[in-house]
């Protein structure tokens, strides 16, 4: 805990991660001793709580490092899928936005519940849209998604298959982004999901 503060906490959290009462003690740790605990990133977390050291104009400086909230730690997201959202991560590389995350991840495990609680928990903040854009575009974006990898399945592609995977991500589905929503229905969703 002295010499390895934020490996030691993010060991904790760890270790605690299925009880957020426990965990609520080790996040109070965390706030007190200045180690930020972020909400979980589908490009950066893992499956556990885990050190990431601080950017390197701010580690001569004392700073400590933070905590990424690990994906499986977030209420209906489980092992399973957090295995094959890392896995497939390493395969293809970080996801680019919220339908190439859809579309590379299996359909069967990546549910609409388990989707919309990354997004509440903060978890596709990365892809640049609100949390309120990806939850009203959720379910057709999965729909999208699993007939695509059908298709793909089943051996058939459009006459432009290739070039539409990779060009066009996001699908066309002529609805605006919409404003985020207020900060504490954001918060309230965060506490649901996180425990704080």
């Amino acid at each position: 805990k002295a010499h390895y503060p934020v490996e030691y906490l993010a060991a904790l959290l760890t270790s605690v991660k299925d009880s957020q009462d426990k965990a609520a003690i080790y996040l109070a740790e965390c706030r007190t001793m200045g180690i930020e605990v972020r909400v979980p990133d589908i490009n950066l977390s893992v499956s556990k709580f885990t050190a990431v050291p601080p950017p390197a104009e701010e580690a001569g400086a004392g700073a400590l490092g933070s905590i990424p909230f690990g994906l499986s730690a977030v209420r209906n997201v489980g092992e399973g899928v957090t295995d094959l959202i890392l896995a497939e991560r390493e395969t293809g590389g970080d996801f680019v936005d919220f339908y190439d995350f859809c579309e590379r991840v299996d359909t069967a495990a990546l549910n609409k519940r388990t989707v919309e609680a990354l997004i509440k928990a903060g978890a596709c903040d990365g892809f640049g849209k609100t949390r309120a854009t990806l939850m009203a575009q959720a379910e057709r974006t999965l729909a999208r998604a699993a007939s695509i990898i059908a298709d793909r399945q089943r051996g058939q592609a459009s006459l432009f298959g290739a070039v539409e995977d990779r060009t066009t991500s996001e699908p066309a589905n002529g609805q605006p982004d919409l404003p985020e929503w207020p900060e504490h229905e954001i918060l309230a969703q965060e506490k649901e999901l996180l425990g704080f």
